[in-house]
C-alpha cells in the first residue's frame, strides 16, 4: 500500500512541477561597469561584453555581471554609459531538477539572447539588514537565500 501512495505522491509532485510555467518581468538596473571583451580587429567594436548592473527596484544592493555577444555588445556599447537607468528584461523559468532560475533577455533596449555555455554571467543575491545591541548598530547580517521582502518586490530571484 506504501509504494502505491507513494508513486501517486511522486505523480502529482510531477504534475504540478509540470504546471509551473515560465514568466517575464521588467524592471530597472543601474549600469555599474562596462567591460568590453575581445575587439574586432578594424572597427573597433567589441564581440563580447560584459556589462555590471544593480538592481535598482529592489531592496538592498542586488548586482549582476551579464555577459553578452556580438550583436548585444555592439548595440549597448552605443546607447548606453556607465550611471544610466535603463530598462530590462528577465524570464524566470522552472528547471528539470524542480527549482528556478531566470535569464536576462535584454538591457538597455539591447536583446541579449542566453548562452547556456555562458560562465562569466554571474549574480550576487542578497538581503542586508543592520544588528542592534543595546540601541547601538554593531554590524550588518546578510542572508545569500531571498527572504520575503525582496521576493515580493523582485521575484525572479526566487529559486524554490
Amino acid at each position: 500500500m506504501r509504494p502505491a501512495l507513494a508513486t501517486v505522491g511522486l505523480a502529482l509532485a510531477a504534475a504540478a512541477a509540470g504546471c509551473a510555467r515560465s514568466k517575464r518581468y521588467y524592471s530597472h538596473v543601474e549600469v555599474l561597469r562596462v567591460a568590453a571583451r575581445r575587439m574586432e580587429r578594424g572597427t573597433g567594436l567589441p564581440r563580447m561584453l560584459d556589462v555590471e548592473v544593480r538592481y535598482v527596484d529592489c531592496p538592498g544592493t542586488q548586482t549582476e555581471v551579464i555577459r553578452g555577444g556580438q550583436d548585444f555588445a555592439r548595440c549597448f556599447y552605443e546607447r548606453n554609459r556607465v550611471g544610466a537607468r535603463v530598462g530590462v528584461q528577465i524570464e524566470h523559468h522552472p528547471t528539470r531538477d524542480g527549482e528556478w532560475e531566470w535569464h536576462v533577455l535584454s538591457v538597455g533596449g539591447c536583446a541579449r539572447p542566453p548562452d547556456h555555455n555562458d560562465e562569466a554571467s554571474f549574480e550576487t543575491v542578497q538581503e542586508c539588514r543592520d544588528v542592534f545591541a543595546y540601541g547601538q548598530r554593531i554590524g550588518f547580517r546578510c542572508d545569500r537565500i531571498p527572504q520575503r521582502e525582496l521576493l515580493a518586490r523582485c521575484p525572479w530571484f526566487r529559486r524554490r
